[in-house]
């Protein structure tokens, strides 16, 4: 059986107040957790993923650190430009 995680709208970076922006950064990675808890054979990330066209150096720090973490699992990754992309 194929197992498969979808996240879409994560909008990484839209938040003004810090506080809300990095719960942001801690739901990826809690949905990260999940997926390696999980063993899920792919990962869609459905759009959206950042708020911004030209995300933040830090945010992109963040999430290519979490996408090394699946590719670690052998975990593919699968991502559908959103408008915000």
């Amino acid at each position: 059986m194929v197992t498969f995680a979808h996240l879409s709208d994560c909008h990484i970076g839209g938040w003004r107040e810090s506080d809300l922006r990095e719960l942001s950064l801690q739901s990826l990675s809690a949905a990260v957790d999940c997926c390696l808890h999980e063993k899920v054979d792919f990962v869609v990330l459905a759009g959206d993923l950042f708020n911004t066209s030209v995300p933040s150096i830090d945010a992109l720090k963040h999430v290519a650190g979490e996408f090394k973490r699946l590719r670690d699992h052998q975990i593919r990754i699968y991502v559908i430009p959103g408008s915000h992309d």
